[in-house]
């Protein structure tokens, strides 16, 4: 599953994270 994790250091990028 691919879920979407927010940064403190970068709050305006949005990285994506995917689990196998």
């Amino acid at each position: 599953k691919c879920f979407f994790l927010i940064n403190i250091q970068v709050l305006l990028k949005k990285l994506a994270y995917c689990d196998k």
